[in-house]
């Protein structure tokens, strides 16, 4: 990258997208508990910014390593302030207690609290229920198995935990 020529750029870029995909997340979880990740969110804007103004000698790289940064900014950061702010987690992982399966479907009662996914995990060989949630507040989590069987947990949403169990 020392060499100052147009793929020295190249180079950077990676990176610097890299980097940026990771403000999504980190402007979500500020804006959703604040201020939880501001110091991470801090981080990655400033990384974006000083790489290519410390790197570089080159005006010319300066400014075009710059500019694609600010557009990585505004990608990763506008539908965040534009959307919702979101909280990301794990509810709950396979267990006896709670069997989870590729059939098996998992959803809240009031969609408008969150998305909820099932995802196998092959780090720990189980399939676990993750949601993305927007609001605080009370609602349910079903999780329906194939022979039509349900299992219901009262969920409740605070700005950086949540709290459930299942309703006997």
């Amino acid at each position: 990258m020392k060499k100052e020529k147009w793929y020295s750029l190249l180079i950077l870029v990676p990176m610097l997208i890299l980097l940026s995909m990771n403000i999504e997340t980190s402007l979500g979880g500020l804006i959703y508990a604040f201020p939880h990740h501001l110091i991470n969110l801090l981080f990655i804007l400033a990384t974006l910014v000083l790489y290519p103004l410390l790197i570089f000698n080159d005006k010319k790289l300066k400014y075009i390593g710059l500019a694609i940064s600010i557009v990585l900014i505004i990608f990763w950061g506008y539908p965040v302030l534009k959307g919702k702010p979101a909280y990301e987690t794990t509810l709950r992982c396979d267990s006896e207690a709670l069997p989870l399966k590729e059939d098996t479907k998992a959803y809240l009662e009031n969609n408008e609290m969150g998305d909820i996914t099932m995802n196998y995990e092959e780090n720990i060989d189980c399939y676990c229920i993750h949601a993305k949630l927007y609001k605080t507040g009370d609602t349910k989590l079903i999780v329906e198995y194939e022979d039509g069987s349900k299992k219901v947990f009262d969920l409740h949403i605070g700005k950086s935990t949540y709290d459930i169990k299942e309703v006997e």
